[in-house]
């Protein structure tokens, strides 16, 4: 039979540590509290584009590899591309899921640039894939399981593009090139410095989940006509500069261009120069997805040829209304 615990009975008292349990409590202590300046090493510089370099660095703290964006110095004096820059790691760091890449920390550094830190992730890039696939085309069993492995990463760029429209960000600026795919299966959907905000939703449970974009705007006679994004993939609205109309099936236009692209093994719009490409993309006009002598039907079936010209429709109401419709399709 249980009884109750006496109430004037006291617990007893944790023993007392010792003096080797206090040196490692105190080394502890000083493994974690290293200062900024000594936190992170310089390893290796892995990339540079037209607004920053991206370097890896390992934290000795966490004992892992991370990786840091520098702005380069020419783009501070550029108030677009620095707003960009910016707007890339602030968008990117509120939305958290498996596709996107984390956004550690952002700031300035002593050289007064503007950097921020995220996860390192390494792997190829979704272009690398492409042309992997492309190599093998006589074959065309390879070059089959190729798309099919191809289609895989499509389906999770889709996952991460409809988290983000659940939260109100286009990303405007879909490629192969922005793709990154992992040797163990992960996909990261990149770049998101000029993505855009569509308006917060009258539901307060929604808005609340709604990206934020805090930075200062430009006026509308700056941006109005303003053309972003890579002329090959872009949807005609978005080549016209009609920001207004932007929404979930310019993004979806560019899900097609990257399926046409795994088809054709070439971008919707190729041209001798970016202006051409964009009036390409302005009216709409790429070469149509039919098999060919030098590529059988075998590697252009028909459904994902359907998929694709549905998703490409010049008219968006044409288009898949939602990415959750065409990764369905």
């Amino acid at each position: 039979m249980f009884g109750r615990k006496p109430a004037s009975q006291e617990p007893p008292s944790p023993p007392q540590p010792t003096a080797p349990e206090l040196a490692v409590a105190e080394a502890l202590l000083k493994a974690v509290a290293s200062t900024p300046a000594r936190r992170f090493d310089w390893r290796e510089n892995v990339g540079r584009g037209g607004a920053g370099t991206v370097d890896v660095l390992f934290d000795r703290v966490l004992q892992r590899r991370t990786a840091i964006k520098t702005m380069v110095s020419s783009v501070r004096v550029q108030p677009m591309l620095a707003r960009a820059f910016l707007r890339e790691a602030q968008i990117t760091a509120q939305l958290d899921h498996p596709n996107l890449v984390p956004v550690h920390d952002v700031g300035v550094d002593a050289d007064d640039q503007f950097f921020f830190t995220m996860k390192l992730v390494e792997g190829r890039t979704l272009s690398d894939l492409i042309q992997a696939a492309q190599g093998v085309l006589p074959d065309v069993e390879r070059a089959f399981e190729h798309l099919v492995d191809l289609l895989d990463v499509l389906v999770k760029v889709c996952d991460a593009l409809a988290f983000a429209h659940s939260r109100g960000v286009l990303h405007g600026d879909l490629k192969p090139q922005n793709i990154l795919v992992g040797d163990f299966g992960q996909v990261y959907l990149m770049d998101w410095g000029f993505a855009q905000l569509m308006p917060a939703p009258v539901d307060p449970e929604r808005a609340k989940r709604w990206v934020k974009d805090p930075l200062p705007r430009f006026p509308a006679s700056v941006t109005d006509g303003f053309v972003f994004g890579t002329p090959g993939y872009m949807a005609p609205e978005q080549a016209n500069g009609l920001t207004e109309q932007l929404d979930e099936r310019t993004d979806i236009f560019s899900l097609g261009a990257l399926l046409y692209h795994f088809i054709s093994g070439r971008a919707p719009y190729v041209a001798a120069t970016p202006q051409e490409a964009v009036e390409l993309a302005q009216e709409c006009r790429f070469p149509p997805l039919m098999p060919t002598p030098d590529v059988p039907r075998g590697v252009r079936p028909k459904a994902l040829i359907r998929i694709a010209e549905r998703a490409m429709a010049k008219d968006p109401k044409v288009r898949h209304p939602d990415v959750s419709a065409f990764k369905a399709d």
